[in-house]
């Protein structure tokens, strides 16, 4: 990971012109992809292009974006509610009566 970054930082500052510290001067993905390919040029025996010329072609594009990376809104866990105290029910008149009926059948 270390020498990763050290590679993107040296692409980095061989392509950034003079006194423009803020924009991203490579896209660090053109640069992997670049640094990938140099890894096997070397492997064989005759490279076509340098690491430098190739390095030339990954600036980073200057595209501002225009839509969100998300589409939508991820579902999240809910919060947890506390049970809420009892609900004591009493009988009405009616209802007491209709029970004292029932109960005193001989």
């Amino acid at each position: 990971m270390l020498a990763l970054q050290i590679l993107l930082a040296h692409a980095d500052l061989a392509l950034r012109p003079h006194g423009t510290m803020r924009k991203p001067a490579v896209s660090p993905r053109k640069v992997l992809i670049e640094i990938r390919k140099e890894i096997a040029a070397s492997a064989r025996a005759g490279r076509r292009t340098t690491y430098r010329r190739r390095l030339e072609t990954c600036r980073a594009e200057t595209r501002r974006q225009t839509s969100p990376k998300a589409g939508r809104e991820w579902p999240r866990r809910n919060t947890h509610q506390p049970p809420a105290p009892p609900l004591f029910l009493t009988m009405n008149d009616t209802q007491k009566a209709l029970l004292e009926k029932h109960i005193h059948v001989e």
